[in-house]
């Protein structure tokens, strides 16, 4: 058995839901890519497949999701700094120890992050799935 600090394992699940963020946008833009490659065009018609516009519709979901999540969190964290930067300052302490006043944080105000967070994880996963039933549909066709 392995012994860790809290802080370390609480700045572990920080580092690993950064991690699945930046991989969930980098294969939401890799899986808008690849629904574009199966576009096709009549004149000035684009003709796209329902499965992929479904497909396209959880990858562009993924990432409006994603960008909810940051400004939530940029939003909430700003309000909740203000506050206990007023409520500080009533106190009297010097404005240069403010930063250094340990404050009370629920994880209240971070419940909207993970459930965006968890969202536009299902959401990836289901566009994917989409986008992989596509292409075993036509793989298939085309074998038979």
């Amino acid at each position: 058995m392995i012994k860790k600090k809290l802080r370390e394992i609480r700045d572990d699940s920080y580092q690993a839901s950064f991690t699945a963020s930046t991989i969930n946008r980098q294969i939401a833009f890799a899986g808008i890519g690849v629904v574009w490659i199966f576009v096709k065009s009549e004149g000035t018609e684009l003709i796209i497949d329902n499965t992929l516009l479904w497909a396209l519709g959880f990858f562009v979901g993924t990432l409006a999701l994603d960008m909810l999540q940051y400004i939530y969190k940029s939003i909430s964290l700003y309000c909740f700094f203000k506050y206990q930067e007023k409520k500080i300052d009533k106190k009297g302490i010097n404005k240069d120890d403010v930063l250094e006043e340990f404050v009370e944080y629920s994880a209240c105000w971070n419940t909207p992050t993970w459930i965006f967070w968890s969202i536009k994880i299902v959401l990836i996963g289901t566009g994917y799935f989409k986008l992989l039933h596509f292409i075993y549909s036509n793989i298939t066709s085309h074998l038979l």
